[in-house]
């Protein structure tokens, strides 16, 4: 499991380490080892990595997963 560093209250660190005491878990310094929402679309939309080769007149399909979550943000 992957969460931001200094941002999870101290009452959600005790439930994730009993609830999932099993799992792996590390803390993430955000900008520095991940990316925020907003640069991670801005790269996703400006890349080709939703452009099927076959379909390439369609330019970027998003998944219908993340339509799903992205309806209000876009």
């Amino acid at each position: 499991m992957l969460y931001e560093r200094g941002r999870i209250s101290e009452k959600t660190q005790t439930v994730i380490h009993y609830n999932l005491s099993s799992a792996y878990k590390d803390t993430l310094r955000p900008g520095i080892e991940f990316w925020d929402s907003s640069k991670t679309l801005k790269f996703l939309s400006e890349s080709e990595y939703f452009i099927d080769e076959a379909d390439r007149h369609k330019g970027l399909q998003w998944p219908e997963a993340l339509k799903v979550v992205l309806a209000d943000g876009m």
